[in-house]
């Protein structure tokens, strides 16, 4: 049984909305959501990952803040 509450697509992309909003630097920064596809990809890789609590919210951290990076 897994005892792990995993965040939803819908709760990414809402908190990846709030985060835009509060960092962007002009009104004409376009704000661009993470890809569906991709965050149904993270959070997959993340639920099958060996780990405890801790290594699996490093890990969801990093796919979603490094993919932000990247593109």
């Amino acid at each position: 049984m897994d005892l792990v509450s995993y965040p939803t697509v819908e709760e990414i992309q809402y908190y990846n909305t709030i985060a835009i909003e509060m960092f962007r630097k002009s009104k004409q920064d376009e704000a661009k959501t993470i890809n569906v596809s991709y965050i149904k990809n993270a959070i997959e890789k993340v639920r099958n990952k060996q780990g405890n609590l801790y290594e699996k919210a490093a890990l969801m951290l990093l796919k979603v803040v490094i993919r932000e990076l990247l593109f």
